[in-house]
C-alpha cells in the first residue's frame, strides 16, 4: 500500500491502482446515534479529471494525436460527471448515514479546484461545532488499456474531536465501463449512464470499506 497524502492532488490522481484502503484512525472513533444537533458533516466534491492510455509501443505513434484524444475524453468525463452530478450521487447514497453520522447536520459545499490541499490537519471550515466531519471526492481518472477500461475514484474522510483529528482515511476505489467513451452520438446516453453507474460504485465500496475499518 501506499500513502499518498504527501503528494499533490494531480500526482496522487495519475497515481491511482486498485489496492486496500488505507487511513489512520483513533482507537475509539465516534459512533454515537444519540442526538448531536451541533454537529457537522462538511461534503466537497471536485472539479478535477484526467484521462490516459496504455497502448503498446510496437508501432510508431502519433503523439499529438494522442493527446487530443484524451484531452477530448477529459472534457467528455467532466461532462458526464460534473459537480452538480457528483453531489446528485452522493446525496442519493446518503453519505451521513453510511459513515454512521445520522445525527450530523449535513453540509454540501462548493466543488473544490483542482490541486486543493489534501495534507492539511485542520478543520477546512471554521466551525464552532463540537463535533466536526468532512467527506470528499477526489480525482476521477479513466484509464485505458489493452484489456480493459476503468474509472478510478479518490476519497477522503476526516474527523474531528474538538481540534483533534482523529480519522483521517484517504484511499481510492475502481470500477469496469463497458460503455465509454462513446463511438456515437447514439451511444452518448449509455456512456454517460456507464461514467456515473462507475462512479457510483466505486462510492458505495468506498464508504462499505471505511465502515468496516471503523468498526476495527
Amino acid at each position: 500500500m501506499r500513502w499518498l497524502a504527501g503528494i499533490a492532488l494531480s500526482t496522487f490522481a495519475l497515481g491511482f491502482i486498485a489496492e486496500p484502503a488505507f487511513g489512520q484512525r483513533s482507537d475509539s472513533p465516534p459512533q454515537s446515534s444519540a442526538p448531536a444537533p451541533n454537529c457537522e458533516l462538511h461534503i466537497w466534491v471536485q472539479k478535477e479529471f484526467f484521462a490516459r492510455g496504455h497502448l503498446p509501443q510496437l508501432f510508431p505513434l502519433d503523439v499529438t494525436g494522442r493527446v487530443k484524444k484524451y484531452d477530448d475524453l477529459t472534457t467528455l468525463l467532466k461532462d458526464y460527471l460534473g459537480p452538480k452530478t457528483q453531489y446528485d450521487i452522493v446525496k442519493s447514497v446518503d453519505v451521513a448515514k453510511a459513515l454512521g453520522l445520522s445525527n450530523y447536520r449535513v453540509i454540501y459545499e462548493d466543488a473544490l479546484d483542482a490541486g486543493t490541499d489534501i495534507r492539511m490537519k485542520r478543520r477546512r471550515i471554521a466551525s464552532g461545532a463540537p463535533c466536526y466531519a468532512e467527506f470528499r471526492t477526489l480525482t476521477e481518472l479513466y484509464e485505458k488499456t489493452s484489456i480493459s477500461r476503468m474509472l478510478y475514484s479518490g476519497f477522503l474522510f476526516r474527523q474531528f474531536e474538538g481540534d483533534r483529528l482523529v480519522i483521517n482515511f484517504l484511499s481510492q476505489r475502481a470500477a469496469n465501463m463497458r460503455a465509454f467513451p462513446p463511438k456515437s452520438s447514439a451511444e452518448e446516453e449509455v456512456a454517460r449512464d456507464d461514467v456515473r453507474f462507475a462512479f457510483r460504485q466505486n462510492l458505495e465500496r468506498y464508504l462499505a470499506g471505511t465502515l468496516a475499518k471503523l468498526k476495527h
